[in-house]
């Protein structure tokens, strides 16, 4: 791979926007993915949502072969109760990491700090954002997003929804948790701008932190750490994996 792969310093977090383009066939795609991995890509129906999800797998296998210095196919994960995916990496201080997909794009965090979750999400219209968010958002939540002028209503609710799923998958909680577990409080004089309710974050110094991975999308980054993260955002594409 032709991107440089800066090493994380302490205290860092480092975001990838992986932008999935010139998809190598699929059978090319397959090489360094494990058998349950390959197995469960046999699972979909859809051949661009299948493409889409081996493309993602293998560049995730990459990153992280790129960061511990292996091939991707020797990038090895063990699954929790939850399911969540961590590195078996034989000892050592593990890097933390987490990834979401959302359209065309892959984001993957990675930190030394401790366990953390990544959301990313596509903006476009839901026409049924309001039942969703009734359905699983807080009642406040809700009231709050009606109180909106509609051109603010669905920026807002992806900016609602990426917080909340990046914190379930901090917690482990995955699709097992509750959407409504973090409170969150849209600002009476910017419309944008997302408070947290601290009475909602149980067990822990939680930090929320958004981000702009590319135009039209939105992320987010939840952990659990009493220290400060920086963050920092790098970008590139499939097409950058050609011949790895």
């Amino acid at each position: 791979m032709h991107t440089r792969f800066p090493a994380i310093e302490c205290g860092e977090i480092h975001i990838w926007s992986v932008w999935l383009e010139n998809i190598e066939p699929f059978s090319r795609q397959l090489d360094g993915l494990s058998c349950d991995e390959q197995e469960r890509a046999s699972r979909f129906k859809n051949r661009e949502v299948r493409n889409r999800w081996v493309s993602s797998r293998r560049s995730l296998r990459l990153i992280l072969g790129k960061y511990f210095g292996v091939e991707a196919g020797n990038v090895r994960f063990r699954y929790e109760e939850n399911g969540k995916p961590v590195l078996d990496h034989g000892g050592g201080p593990p890097i933390h990491f987490n990834a979401s997909l959302s359209g065309e794009l892959l984001v993957v965090a990675l930190t030394w700090l401790g366990p953390l979750g990544a959301d990313v999400e596509r903006i476009g219209p839901m026409p049924d954002a309001m039942k969703f968010a009734r359905e699983f958002f807080a009642d406040a939540e809700w009231h709050a997003l009606q109180n909106l002028p509609e051109a603010s209503r669905e920026l807002a609710f992806f900016k609602l929804s990426t917080r909340k799923e990046a914190y379930l998958k901090a917690k482990g909680d995955g699709l097992s948790g509750s959407l409504s577990d973090l409170i969150l409080r849209i600002a009476s004089s910017d419309p944008m701008r997302i408070v947290v309710d601290q009475r909602s974050l149980v067990g822990g110094d939680w930090k929320l932190y958004e981000f702009d991975p590319v135009s039209g999308y939105v992320g987010a980054i939840a952990i659990n750490t009493p220290d400060e993260c920086k963050l920092r955002h790098l970008q590139c594409s499939t097409h950058d994996f050609q011949g790895e």
